[in-house]
């Protein structure tokens, strides 16, 4: 129950549908007990609030685009030998090719009766190669674990735009349910 929406960017692997969930609208006025969303007709988008106290309140939220974008993963998508991920703008090519700068981990839950799970199996993904396209917002990303039934926890909090921008949301997660043959 955080006061911040997320974002579901889909990728469909051989017929199953898995993908990626990245925070958005973050810190905001959001508040908490967002539970229905809607667009209106002007575009704008209207949060609904759930009515039970824990929830953190009920009422309408509206939502409105300032018309600027901002600097982030625009698609996430699996590869053979890994990951390509398109951003809404150019990546510094220094810092995008300094491997460190690019961390993952992956993780499993429990699936059972009972309420959530801790993490559980969680490792360092380590990446053995990126690849920088021409204009510079799609990264290919050769790893060396691809394992269905994983979460896998992308934290890009050093990359950062042309203008030494950083993104937006660099912590964002992808469910692997299968892999490419």
């Amino acid at each position: 129950n955080l006061p911040h929406l997320v974002r579901f960017i889909p990728d469909e692997v051989e017929g199953v549908l898995q993908g990626t969930l990245v925070p958005f609208l973050k810190k905001t006025s959001l508040g908490k007990g967002n539970n229905r969303l809607v667009f209106g007709p002007d575009g704008s988008l209207w949060a609904g609030k759930m009515h039970l106290v824990w929830a953190g309140g009920e009422g309408l939220k509206k939502i409105t685009w300032t018309g600027k974008s901002s600097f982030e993963v625009k698609d996430v998508k699996l590869t053979k030998t890994g990951f390509e991920l398109s951003f809404t703008e150019a990546l510094n090519e220094e810092l995008v090719k300094q491997l460190d700068n690019t961390k993952i981990t992956s993780y499993c839950y429990s699936y059972h009766a009972k309420y959530g799970s801790p993490k559980m199996e969680q490792r360092n993904v380590k990446v053995d190669a990126v690849e920088l396209s021409q204009d510079k917002k799609i990264l290919n990303l050769s790893v060396n674990d691809l394992t269905p039934g994983r979460v896998y926890e992308f934290n890009l909090e050093n990359f950062k735009n042309d203008q030494n921008k950083s993104l937006q949301s660099a912590l964002f997660c992808y469910h692997l349910i299968k892999t490419i043959k």
